[in-house]
C-alpha cells in the first residue's frame, strides 16, 4: 500500500474485516487520501452522518445541528494543525479510529 495516497483523487473510508481461523472477525474503518486534511474531512462527514442518525432520533434538527456545529469546529481546528504538519512531512498517513498516533503507509 505504498503511496496508495497519491493515487487517490480524494479521501474515501475502506471497511476492513480480518476473519480469523477460529471463527472471529475483526472489523476497522481505515480512512485514506492524498492528504491528511482530505482524510479529516472524510472523517468528519462521516461522523456527521453517524451523529445525525442518532441525534434525530431523540432530538430536535435545532439540537441536532448544535452539536454538529461543534464536531465541525473540532475538525476544522484539527485539520488547520495537520495542514501546518503536512507541510513538512514526505510521507502519507492513513488515519484509524480508535488508535493513537499516526500510521505511514510504507
Amino acid at each position: 500500500m505504498n503511496g496508495v495516497g497519491i493515487l487517490l483523487e480524494e479521501a474515501t473510508a475502506l471497511e476492513v474485516i480480518l476473519y480469523h481461523a477460529d471463527g472471529r472477525d475483526e472489523s476497522q474503518l481505515i480512512f485514506i487520501g492524498p492528504s491528511a486534511a482530505a482524510i479529516q474531512d472524510v472523517q468528519r462527514r462521516r461522523m456527521a452522518e453517524d451523529l445525525s442518525g442518532l441525534l434525530r432520533r431523540h432530538f430536535n434538527e435545532s439540537a441536532t445541528n448544535e452539536v454538529l456545529k461543534l464536531v465541525n469546529d473540532l475538525f476544522r481546528r484539527e485539520i488547520s494543525v495537520q495542514a501546518a504538519m503536512e507541510e513538512t512531512e514526505d510521507a502519507y498517513t492513513v488515519q484509524v479510529p480508535g488508535h493513537s498516533g499516526r500510521h505511514r503507509l510504507h
